[in-house]
């Protein structure tokens, strides 16, 4: 990830603040969390999950991956091209469970 795109604290807050009431349901186009607690592809109709923003002040990256229901296609082939942005964030919160042994 260039140092450019690299993913803020500041970007998460102000993502945080923007994304209070969406006006469509959010997919959450990361890898599963650990134990299941957070799915690959689960839909929230009421914003971003609890568990989801706590763990994006440790990994910002978490926060982008978050889409409107209606860019899950796009983001899907976005996911299996290496080195898009969506690629990228992925990754990034894989290793993100890596490091903590797979727990949150």
């Amino acid at each position: 990830m260039k140092m450019s795109e690299k993913v803020t604290k500041e970007m998460v807050e102000k993502a945080l603040t923007e994304q209070k009431v969406p006006e469509e349901p959010l997919v959450y186009c990361g890898p599963s969390f650990p134990a299941g607690s957070l799915p690959q592809y689960a839909v929230f109709k009421n914003g971003i999950p609890k568990q989801a923003k706590e763990a994006g002040k440790d990994c910002p990256a978490l926060m982008h991956l978050f889409k409107p229901v209606s860019k899950l296609a796009e983001t899907r082939v976005n996911l299996g091209k290496v080195g898009s942005r969506d690629f990228q964030l992925y990754q990034s919160v894989t290793n993100y469970f890596q490091e903590r042994g797979n727990r949150l």
